[in-house]
């Protein structure tokens, strides 16, 4: 869902380090709403789950200000800069993490 909320609890690099896809860059808690309601374990759940590059290159921003915030759906976290004229280009995968 699009109102769906996440803070990123840890950072799993640091701004200037490479990259590859399916590198882990960060651990992050999703919003209640992330799941459908009958099939959380109760109702205030809120799923851990780690968060994969899909891109290789190096990270040439980060804000790490923002750890522990809750976060609205396409805000900014990062960058990876892979040299390609498209920059901010980052994409994700997300996978539940206990």
């Amino acid at each position: 869902p699009s109102h769906t909320q996440a803070k990123v609890t840890k950072f799993l690099v640091k701004k200037g380090e490479t990259v590859e896809p399916y590198d882990t860059v960060f651990v992050m808690d999703c919003s209640a709403d992330f799941i459908t309601e009958g099939f959380r374990e109760s109702r205030d759940q809120q799923l851990s789950m780690i968060i994969e590059s899909q891109e290789e290159g190096e990270i040439t921003e980060l804000d790490d200000t923002i750890i522990g915030k809750w976060l609205d759906v396409n805000t900014p976290i990062g960058v990876v800069d892979d040299g390609d004229e498209l920059d901010g280009d980052w994409t994700w995968q997300a996978y539940t993490h206990n």
